[in-house]
């Protein structure tokens, strides 16, 4: 791995920028992402982060921890440095259920949509519904649904995480998107397919089934987390371990 300056090298992407404050522009040769003047926080004094040399690291912030962890004993510190950070590094995509603006740290966005072209290179279209959440946000989300993460404590606050779905045909030919259930991912095996091949993109299970009493999350096989390493992915994903007992090994 070498530090390196982020250089926007051209990509082919086609994103749906709808309503938020980032903006996505090319020019040919580089892709630029912008945000308006009132979303502009003060810079603040961060650790220079090691880029990996994976192809999806070209969109990362060197400034950013994409190791940082929240659950119930490490809550999220709204207006800290890296909230901070990341305010500056949010863009905006068109969910894939019904089609509302959808923040994510870009990052994790760009990864994402590499993920989405492996995963079309194996028959399969996956697109995401949720990503990051503000304070009220997850009061709300949690008002909804009492089993999430009350504010402060989601890792969705982060930018990082993302809920998926895939378009799945039955054998008629009828298409619907699909979220990944525990139930689900006996049904549809185009599930298994996509957590083989997280990893390759710097994603992970962030709630794995069987270590509910370590992240204090049920088990949530739609909801992925970007940890800016596909080394570190598979080291996490290959030893069926989550975040949490990673991080304690270190």
């Amino acid at each position: 791995m070498k530090k390196r300056t982020l250089i926007f090298i051209s990509i082919s992407l086609a994103l749906a920028m709808i309503g938020c404050s980032a903006t996505v522009s090319t020019d040919g040769s580089n892709i630029n992402i912008n945000m308006d003047e009132s979303s502009r926080i003060k810079a603040v004094e961060l650790p220079t982060y090691e880029l990996p040399d994976d192809e999806f690291a070209r969109a990362m912030d060197p400034q950013l921890n994409y190791l940082i962890l929240v659950n119930k004993d490490h809550p999220y510190e709204f207006g800290g440095a890296y909230d901070q950070q990341l305010q500056k590094d949010l863009a905006c995509i068109a969910d894939c259920y019904v089609g509302e603006a959808t923040p994510i740290e870009k990052g994790t966005l760009y990864a994402f949509t590499q993920l989405q072209y492996a995963l079309e290179q194996k028959g399969m279209k996956v697109g995401l519904f949720n990503a990051y959440r503000t304070y009220d946000d997850q009061v709300e989300t949690n008002r909804l649904y009492p089993e999430t993460m009350p504010p402060g404590l989601s890792e969705h606050h982060t930018g990082l995480v993302l809920d998926i779905m895939i378009w799945w045909t039955d054998k008629d030919g009828n298409g619907e998107w699909y979220t990944e259930t525990a139930e689900r991912q006996a049904e549809i095996p185009e599930f298994k397919i996509v957590h083989e091949t997280l990893a390759d993109y710097g994603f992970i299970d962030r709630y794995p089934a069987g270590k509910e009493d370590i992240t204090g999350v049920p088990c949530e096989p739609f909801e992925i987390r970007f940890v800016g390493s596909s080394k570190i992915a598979h080291e996490i994903m290959d030893n069926g371990l989550c975040l949490e007992e990673y991080l304690e090994n270190r």
